[in-house]
């Protein structure tokens, strides 16, 4: 038995919650990235290199970041359920 087949073997089945929970992170992952993004083009002004990300929720766009911020929490929450029952 190779140690691909021993790895295999001594995985942990991937429970419905694990995936329900990897995909909630990888959606708040993107759904962050889409904010920030957004507003790099909604607030032009505001030069990313010399300006703190949380800059960007002042204004009447601030709600973007606080989308941002939440599809933080919900990626990193959704990364801590999906690998906890991997855990040895």
């Amino acid at each position: 038995m190779g140690t691909t087949d021993a790895l295999l073997a001594a995985a942990t089945p991937i429970s419905g919650l694990s995936q329900i929970a990897a995909r909630a992170a990888f959606a708040g992952a993107l759904v962050s990235l889409l904010a920030v993004l957004s507003l790099h083009v909604l607030k032009p002004e505001l030069e990313p290199s010399w300006h703190m990300v949380s800059e960007y929720a002042v204004g009447t766009h601030g709600w973007v970041m606080t989308l941002c911020f939440a599809g933080l929490v919900v990626g990193c929450i959704g990364l801590v359920v999906a690998l906890l029952p991997q855990q040895p």
